[in-house]
């Protein structure tokens, strides 16, 4: 017997406060159920669900032109909330909802090259970063070779505590989006950087303290990466997406590990340059 009193606003608050989620997840869960209302035209009962509505839906976000990865997105979203509810009782399950089919993409990424680049631009860098007292140049040459090396989420990096390196460079942690345990290895010249980073600025053990909000951050590598050249709309993700490609180039089938991931197949659909890490593609024989 299926309860119709719950509205699917309340359902979708009580499905976030009974699950560990991400702030990102709880805002994702709560902008697609007030999008689905909006384009219901009413507030929604979770008992109002319907393939036919979300079907509806997801037409409506592929003819106001939303990317398959925004569809897909949304779709996971509603049938996650909806299932739930379906177990609970207040409403029937979901049958056949459209699949969403996602087109491959190009990952582009930083080559060796591109680094030797970005680095040389770092150690010209002049001044102290505000607030923490650190030399511009030390702090972003340490971060960008430690980037490099592990291919950590900058999440992650910005967390990193000089005590977590062993003397043999490697370095272990819990991935703050997945949760999983991460083992990376940092190079000599990488530890020599930090070390240099940590006998500037006041006693800590975070390696890398921030200076400001995350903006300012990616605001300095945007003028950092326009400095060195590379291509315009590039971002911070292309350096990990270079680190697992270069990795892929060396040992087949291991980025994913790289990457932290629990299971290969998102390494090879979201962060592999193809240009980097497969060989380049055969030419026919010559007609002339």
């Amino acid at each position: 017997m299926i309860c119709t009193a719950m509205t699917l606003r309340d359902y979708a608050r009580n499905y976030c406060l009974q699950r560990e989620l991400s702030a990102g997840s709880i805002q994702q869960i709560g902008f697609t159920v007030r999008h689905l209302e909006r384009f219901a035209g009413r507030p929604l009962l979770v008992s109002d669900l319907t393939d036919d509505l979300v079907n509806r839906f997801l037409e409506h976000l592929q003819n106001t032109g939303r990317s398959p990865f925004t569809r897909r997105s949304k779709r996971a979203t509603i049938l996650c909330v909806w299932r739930a509810a379906a177990e609970d009782g207040y409403a029937e399950p979901p049958h056949k909802v459209r699949v969403v089919k996602l087109p491959q993409r190009v990952i582009r990424a930083f080559t060796p090259a591109d680094m030797r680049r970005l680095l040389d631009v770092a150690k010209r860098q002049h001044g102290r970063l505000p607030h923490i007292g650190i030399a511009r140049c030390v702090w972003w040459e340490s971060f960008l070779l430690a980037y490099w090396d592990t291919a950590l989420r900058v999440s992650d990096l910005l967390r990193v505590e000089r005590g977590w390196i062993d003397r043999d460079g490697s370095l272990q942690l819990v991935q703050r989006k997945t949760g999983l345990v991460r083992r990376a290895q940092l190079r000599a010249a990488t530890i020599d950087a930090i070390d240099r980073t940590m006998g500037q600025g006041p006693a800590r053990r975070v390696v890398w303290p921030t200076w400001g909000r995350r903006e300012a951050l990616y605001r300095t590598f945007k003028r950092l990466r326009c400095e060195a050249g590379l291509p315009d709309g590039s971002t911070s993700k292309w350096i990990r997406r270079g680190s697992a490609s270069a990795v892929e180039a060396m040992a087949p089938g291991t980025a994913w590990k790289h990457l932290g991931h629990a299971a290969p197949g998102l390494d090879r659909q979201a962060y592999l340059d193809r240009s980097i890490c497969d060989p380049p593609p055969r030419l026919p024989p010559a007609i002339e």
